[in-house]
């Protein structure tokens, strides 16, 4: 009995899966991003939030040497403050897992490794504080 519950141990034991948590997601998603070399590029943002239609888009960004150049909407351009960079968007993650969030939810480009999805909800008693990010169309320059 006792060699039998030695083996279910250690096949237990053998099944077991390491587990990643949100920061160190976070981290191989960024050192992918950093890989890319991207500092100049094209891409679509969407800000979900409760805000005027005109802060939420879509936007079509351009940044280039990490900043943006140029913000368009519906043909419109706007000032270049009314968006955020890719790195900006990693630093919004970063904060919000180390402020305890009360949630976040991300997903990453398996390929660039961008947060191509991301919703942030600090406090779940404040009504809407929450934000999103939808990110498309990435073009590396």
């Amino acid at each position: 009995m006792r060699s039998l519950l030695l083996l279910v141990a250690l096949t237990l034991a053998g099944c077991a899966q390491t587990r990643v948590g949100p920061a160190t997601n976070l981290a191989q998603a960024r050192a992918r991003w950093e890989a890319s070399g991207a500092d100049t590029y094209t891409m679509t943002l969407h800000r979900s939030c409760f805000c005027p239609e005109d802060y939420r888009g879509p936007f079509d960004v351009r940044v280039e040497d990490d900043a943006v150049a140029s913000v368009q909407f519906q043909d419109q351009a706007l000032p270049t403050d009314r968006v955020v960079t890719i790195d900006a968007l990693f630093e919004l993650l970063a904060e919000a897992y180390a402020s305890g969030a009360a949630r976040v939810d991300v997903t990453y480009d398996p390929e660039l490794g961008f947060p191509a999805t991301l919703y942030i909800d600090r406090n779940e008693m404040i009504a809407d504080e929450e934000v999103g990010y939808t990110v498309t169309d990435v073009m590396l320059r």
